[in-house]
């Protein structure tokens, strides 16, 4: 079977489907675009960290979002963690 990668995916949202990425990727921007959000990525120093806003945790190396997760209970996010991973910053 073919597997689909998630450029795919998006290129398909944007192209097939009319969803505008630009709008999306200016609305993630701009829940991040606060004080607190921008002094930890300054701290940072580009190491990976997340940033928690409004129900969702945004990773972020480098000055650059890379995934965007949902918050889940408390419980759920502990047992995720693993052994040797920094602990985000709330």
């Amino acid at each position: 079977m073919i597997k689909v990668s998630d450029h795919a995916v998006v290129r398909y949202l944007e192209r097939h489907q009319g969803v505008d990425v630009e709008a999306i990727r200016e609305t993630i921007a701009s829940s991040l675009d606060c004080r607190s959000a921008r002094k930890l990525v300054e701290f940072s120093g580009g190491a990976p960290c997340k940033i928690r806003v409004d129900g969702m945790t945004y990773c972020v190396r480098q000055n650059t979002v890379i995934t965007c997760l949902r918050e889940s209970g408390r419980r759920q996010r502990e047992g995720r963690r693993h052994r040797g991973r920094r602990p985000s910053v709330e």
